[in-house]
């Protein structure tokens, strides 16, 4: 069940910067956990988990899917690298 103030968590991820990361056929997307507690961590981690197992396709026919993680700011080192 969720309260309130679930919407305004999921809200927040889904406007939060973060880091997408490529690799052969897997979308790696890292989200940041901003400062949540570490039970609301817990819970988003829970619910990244699930989604990550149902290996959805995107729907560009590239045959790619891409999962969902949390990312902690202290863990995130920027390169830049000539693509």
């Amino acid at each position: 069940m969720y309260r309130r103030d679930d919407h305004v968590v999921f809200r927040n991820l889904i406007q939060a910067s973060g880091i997408i990361e490529k690799k052969n056929f897997i979308i790696n997307i890292h989200m940041p956990t901003i400062n949540y507690p570490p039970k609301l961590k817990k819970i988003i981690a829970k619910v990244f988990d699930t989604r990550n197992e149902h290996n959805q396709k995107i729907p560009d026919g590239s045959d790619s899917n891409f999962k969902f993680f949390l990312a902690e700011k202290e863990g995130i080192d920027i390169a830049i690298s000539n693509l």
